[in-house]
């Protein structure tokens, strides 16, 4: 049992600093989001296509990005009306896109987690 207990609280402490990271992570994404936002805006008030400082050159560029944060049910409903624009009807158009989306998810696999529950003391 004493070797378990090693693992056990390294797994713990390995939990906690992934958490610890993933915070910071998620703050200096958005400190440099917020930069490259500032930056921006500079050089385009400026009127100059870029800069060059410390040997790197800084340009804006506009792109055209996906929004990944689209509920499913939109997501479906864009595919059935793909669909049904080139002429397939309703009924079948809901069946096929439920079709694509379970192969696309690919085939369960059986996998063993670990799961980890607190306590509950009686007092």
């Amino acid at each position: 049992m004493s070797s378990i207990t090693g693992e056990i609280n390294e797994l713990n402490s390995i939990k906690h600093e992934i958490k610890r990271v993933s915070g910071l992570l998620r703050d200096l994404r958005t400190k440099q989001k917020n930069l490259e936002e500032k930056i921006s805006k500079f050089i385009n008030k400026q009127d100059k296509p870029g800069i060059k400082y410390k040997g790197n050159q800084f340009i804006p560029e506009t792109k055209q990005v996906i929004d990944r944060k689209r509920s499913k049910k939109n997501k479906e409903q864009d595919a059935r009306d793909v669909l049904e624009g080139y002429g397939i009807s309703t009924e079948n158009s809901e069946t096929i896109v439920k079709e694509m989306l379970e192969a696309m998810r690919g085939e369960r696999i059986e996998t063993t987690s670990l799961k980890i529950k607190p306590i509950k003391s009686n007092k």
